[in-house]
């Protein structure tokens, strides 16, 4: 699918800048959220049919945004924040988890 090489392609321009295989910005912010971030993105990529390359970067994103869960157990709104005070789906550990419990399947 041209798309999802497209969605790979760009999340790994982005991942340069980063520890992560794959990132994303919305507005020219690095999201994580589900609504329009990492979380979101990593949801539908599960879906796609990938090759063995990009589903290690699939799984290599995940494992990233795991090891960077706060201690709280919430996640960051966005790649470097340090503010773990938004809890909602489209921000935060609701919608991350949606995408973890996926890929734990």
């Amino acid at each position: 699918d041209p798309i999802v090489k497209d969605v790979i392609k760009e999340g790994r321009r982005l991942s340069q800048q980063g520890g992560s295989p794959l990132m994303y910005a919305w507005h020219g912010k690095k999201y994580w959220g589900a609504a329009h971030g990492l979380a979101g993105i990593m949801h539908v990529l599960m879906d796609m049919q990938l090759n063995p390359e990009e589903q290690e970067s699939v799984k290599g994103t995940l494992r990233y945004m795991i090891q960077n869960r706060f201690p709280s157990g919430n996640y960051p709104s966005s790649e470097g924040s340090s503010t773990d005070r938004l809890v909602h789906w489209c921000h935060g550990a609701p919608g991350v988890a949606l995408t973890l419990c996926k890929a734990a399947k």
